[in-house]
C-alpha cells in the first residue's frame, strides 16, 4: 500500500508521495543543485518544505515561499534537476515580482534549468554523484533536448514596444512554457557569458508594480539596483531585445 515518506533534512524537509523505492536519490540530487545554485546567486534560501508527488499537475513553488513541489520518478535524475532548479530559483528570488514581468522571472527560472543542468553535470562527472559518474553526459542531452525543443523566437525586440501583441499576449500568458523557454535560450549565451548576474536576479522582486512600465524601463531599473559593476552584462541582455540601459 502506499505511504507518504517525509525525510528531515538540515535545510529542508523532504515528503515523497510519488512512492519510489529510491527517495535518498531525490534529496541528494536537490542538496547538490542547492549548493551550486546558492553559490551562483550569493544567497542562501529559508527553510522550506519539498513534495514529490506523481500526480502533481505540474512543478510549483507556494505563493508563500516555502514549498516546492516536483513530480519524478526517482530514476528521472535529469527531470528532477530541471524542475527542481527553475522552482528553486523562484524560491532564491523570495517575493512576487510586477505581474506585467512574470513572464520574464518564469524564462529567468526556465534558464536557471539550463543553466545548471550544464554546470551539475560537470560536477556529477567529477564526483560521482549517485555513484554514477558516467550519467552526467545525459544532463547535458536533457538540456540539449529540451533546447532544440523549440524553433527561436523571431523578432524579440517587438518585447520592447508596450503596444506590440507579443509584450501583450506575454503578460497575459506568462506560463507559456515554449514562450519561457525561447527567452531563456536568447539569454543563456548572456548568462552562460557573465554567471554574476544569477547574484541580480532576485532584485527582480524590487522592481516596481506599476501598469505603466514598459519592458525597457524594468531594464534599467533593474540594473539602477544592480549597480554600475554589472552595467555591461546587463546592456547585453537588453540588447537582445534591441534596447539599451
Amino acid at each position: 500500500m502506499n505511504s507518504d515518506a517525509t525525510i528531515i533534512r538540515p535545510r529542508f524537509t523532504y515528503t515523497e508521495k510519488a512512492y519510489v523505492p529510491n527517495t535518498s536519490n531525490v534529496f541528494i540530487i536537490v542538496e547538490e543543485t542547492m549548493k551550486l545554485m546558492e553559490n551562483y546567486f550569493k544567497k542562501s534560501a529559508p527553510a522550506f518544505q519539498l513534495v514529490n508527488n506523481l500526480r502533481f499537475n505540474y512543478p510549483e513553488t507556494s505563493t508563500t515561499y516555502d514549498e516546492i513541489h516536483i513530480c519524478c520518478m526517482d530514476t528521472s535524475w535529469s527531470q528532477i534537476v530541471f524542475q527542481f532548479s527553475h522552482e528553486f530559483c523562484h524560491l532564491l528570488i523570495g517575493n512576487p515580482i510586477p505581474p506585467s514581468m512574470r513572464w520574464f522571472e518564469e524564462s529567468v527560472c526556465e534558464l536557471a534549468s539550463l543553466f545548471f543542468l550544464e554546470k551539475l553535470a560537470i560536477i556529477w562527472g567529477q564526483s560521482g554523484l549517485l555513484a554514477h559518474p558516467e550519467y552526467a553526459p545525459s544532463l547535458i542531452s536533457y538540456r540539449t533536448n529540451r533546447i532544440n525543443s523549440v524553433e527561436d523566437l523571431k523578432n524579440p525586440s517587438e518585447l520592447s514596444d508596450p503596444s506590440s501583441a507579443i509584450w501583450k499576449d506575454a503578460i497575459a500568458n506568462c506560463y507559456n512554457r515554449n514562450f519561457n523557454l525561447q527567452i531563456a535560450k536568447l539569454l543563456l549565451p548572456v548568462f552562460s557569458k557573465y554567471p554574476q548576474l544569477w547574484e541580480t536576479v532576485p532584485l527582480l522582486c524590487r522592481l516596481p508594480a506599476q501598469d505603466s512600465v514598459s519592458f525597457p524601463m524594468y531594464l534599467c531599473i533593474w540594473h539602477i539596483l544592480a549597480g554600475d559593476s554589472y552595467k555591461q552584462p546587463l546592456n547585453e541582455l537588453a540588447s537582445i531585445f534591441h534596447c539599451s540601459i
